[in-house]
């Protein structure tokens, strides 16, 4: 995989898709459909990234989630150069338009900070906190 894919960048398109966004909902059904393709290697078998994108659908702004997903991405694509391809290409392209879509007139996004995801649309901030929760004074 010679594109970075990142945590950040699979919570953003997950999230624009939550907010109704246009360009998100065709990354994220493209990704579905690049990783619904059966591996090469055992076209029987449903890919292992599969149940990881499910995984990641259920609870979009786990950073864990996501970098399994990665890792069962990055696992097929070191087997498959056809996949590694098409990846790197998904990626390109989501990250343009997730940097076209953030710095364009609505400034709608979403960013991965440690365990805060940070969203926003014009002049409204949400952020969203991931993984266990604990209270400063709890020992």
């Amino acid at each position: 995989m010679d594109e970075l894919l990142s945590p950040a960048l699979l919570v953003r398109v997950a999230l624009g898709v939550i907010r109704g966004g246009e360009a998100e909902r065709e990354a994220w059904d493209r990704l579905a459909e690049l990783v619904a393709k059966p591996a090469a290697d055992r076209p029987e078998a449903p890919p292992a990234a599969q149940q990881e994108l499910r995984a990641f659908e259920a609870v979009p702004t786990s950073a864990a989630r996501a970098e399994e997903l990665i890792h069962a991405l990055g696992q097929r694509a070191r087997k498959e150069s056809a996949f590694d391809e098409a990846l790197n290409a998904w990626v390109s392209d989501a990250r343009h338009r997730s940097y076209t879509h953030n710095h364009g007139s609505d400034e709608r996004g979403a960013s991965l900070h440690g365990s805060v995801v940070q969203a926003g649309a014009g002049n409204l901030v949400t952020f969203v906190t991931y993984g266990p929760q604990r209270h400063p004074l709890d020992s």
